[in-house]
């Protein structure tokens, strides 16, 4: 079970680390013809559909605890401001 776990793990990251390396160029293109908060947007689109796709794979493993509580919403409404503060002041120059 635990080798099973490692595998899994070790196979997230590396998609994690693909999708990542691909995120850049692909933004580059987008971001001629897009602005930044749509761009910023599709992104958090596309993160909520994988991460929703992962859940719903897993979802027979999952733990009561793993779920969120009440206690993370403070920090995950931080993140998304923080970005979406980060991604505001930032021109397309910057991300070229």
């Amino acid at each position: 079970m635990m080798e099973k776990n490692r595998i899994h793990a070790i196979f997230y990251a590396l998609l994690a680390a693909i999708f990542y390396a691909v995120n850049v160029p692909v933004s580059k293109i987008l971001l001629k013809d897009v602005g930044p908060t749509t761009m910023a947007a599709l992104l958090y689109l596309g993160a909520g559909i994988g991460i929703g796709i992962l859940s719903l794979i897993n979802q027979k493993d999952r733990k009561a605890a793993e779920w969120l509580s009440r206690r993370d919403l403070p920090f995950v409404i931080g993140m998304t401001v923080l970005d979406r503060l980060g991604i505001s002041s930032s021109t397309v120059i910057n991300m070229l």
